[in-house]
């Protein structure tokens, strides 16, 4: 199971200031103008979706181009990896979405944790994508860290958000 997650700044140094994960989607956008529908990696890759009639070259040059997106942006990115098995062995009565739980709790944490240590005055917002088997869950969990007293970084976060593949964060 791998939960991953992106620290954008709050602001770049262009005019008008622009949210740090704002100027990445205005980049993003600009290579993916001719796409009919949210990018999907795994679609470019096999040639398959909206990619089907798209050669080869055509489908990497794509992925290059976006990775040089990510690469080139003043992000930090964050993957959570749990073993299913492994966390079944230790937790065999967690239901099937506890690995997928784990990994939100310390995405957050991680993320908090680097973000009050670079900007401490900086509030966080988490975006996850919707789900009506994890969505509700995962705010009870953003909202039990964010009571934990002797956590400087449970402060600063102010809140969570859930939506679907339309946003380019998820």
């Amino acid at each position: 199971m791998v939960v991953g997650g992106i620290l954008a700044p709050a602001t770049t140094a262009v005019y008008p200031p622009l949210d740090g994960w704002d100027s990445v989607e205005l980049q993003w956008l600009s290579v993916t103008h001719e796409l009919r529908s949210p990018f999907r990696s795994t679609e470019c890759e096999g040639g398959r979706g909206q990619f089907k009639d798209w050669d080869e070259q055509r489908r990497r040059a794509l992925m290059r181009d976006l990775t040089s997106v990510l690469v080139d942006a003043p992000l930090i990115s964050v993957a959570v990896v749990t073993s299913v098995d492994e966390f079944r062995k230790l937790f065999p009565e967690m239901n099937e979405y506890g690995p997928y739980y784990l990994g939100v709790q310390y995405l957050i944490a991680a993320l908090a944790n680097y973000g009050e240590s670079v900007s401490p005055s900086q509030d966080f917002t988490f975006t996850f994508e919707d789900s009506d088997a994890t969505s509700g869950k995962t705010r009870e969990l953003f909202n039990q860290l964010k009571t934990v007293c002797d956590w400087p970084a449970a402060k600063r976060l102010s809140r969570i958000t859930f939506s679907d593949k339309r946003v380019l964060a998820l």
